[in-house]
């Protein structure tokens, strides 16, 4: 089951905050006036000014600045401090993480973009992943299948109509992208080793992870398109959450 876009994408209050068992999702379009990318530069960390120096398309750079500074001012948001002044550290495999927080609950964060839509998930005491991919036409989509996909998913991908195929590919993607983004491994895991739902009817779940029986106990994954020709997946750790849509600038 895949979540259109419709109406769950909601303009936020003023007074939004993060409870315990609150995940936020926030979508944005990182395609921005030049005029707007240069105003946000100034919440940006020197690394990440030379790091948008290194881009050689115009269009590139704009995207990152846009991306980093939001990034910045949704942590600045819900730790109640400057965006400049949020200070990151990466993980091993490059997840971003929040350097230094006060004691208490833990805001867990990740970001996707893709083709000009940024995604960005929050929440508290949980870890979290997303992924978004945008849909379009793979030459090398058959040899992924075979190369990245579990015996179980070949099985079940190669019985579905033609023209789901294609759809049904990108939910697979994204699911697991979602979930090793939120263990923190990125692509260091072995794709082929973990099992996702991949029928159109059926809801988005990690099914199996080689190796470690009890791993699809600690997970719940929501598909869903945030734009046409776009397919994303949410991986939280953990039951009983709510989910709430937001729509950036």
């Amino acid at each position: 089951m895949i979540i259109e876009r419709a109406s769950n994408w909601k303009v936020p209050p003023p007074d939004l905050a993060l409870a315990k068992d609150d995940v936020h999702l926030w979508s944005l379009d990182l395609d921005q006036s030049v005029e707007k990318a240069q105003a946000l530069t100034h919440v940006l960390s020197p690394d990440e000014i030379q790091r948008a120096e290194h881009f050689y398309f115009e269009k590139d750079r704009r995207q990152f600045i846009v991306g980093r500074a939001w990034l910045r001012m949704l942590l600045g948001k819900y730790i109640h401090t400057k965006p400049e002044d949020v200070r990151l550290r990466y993980g091993k495999y490059g997840k971003p993480q929040i350097a230094e927080m006060t004691p208490g609950d833990v805001l867990h964060f990740n970001l996707s973009h893709s083709q000009g839509l940024a995604l960005y998930a929050f929440t508290l005491n949980r870890a979290i992943g997303v992924d978004v991919e945008h849909i379009h036409h793979l030459q090398e989509e058959a040899q992924i299948v075979a190369y990245f996909f579990s015996h179980e998913e070949k099985a079940v991908f190669c019985k579905l109509p033609a023209d789901l195929q294609h759809l049904m590919f990108f939910k697979s993607w994204t699911q697991k992208e979602a979930y090793l983004k939120a263990i923190g491994e990125g692509l260091s895991r072995s794709l082929d080793s973990i099992t996702v739902s991949l029928t159109p009817d059926e809801p988005a779940q990690l099914l199996n992870v080689k190796g470690e029986p009890e791993e699809h106990l600690r997970w719940h994954l929501q598909t869903f398109k945030p734009a046409p020709d776009y397919m994303a997946a949410l991986a939280v750790e953990g039951q009983n959450w709510n989910l709430a849509c937001w729509q950036g600038a």
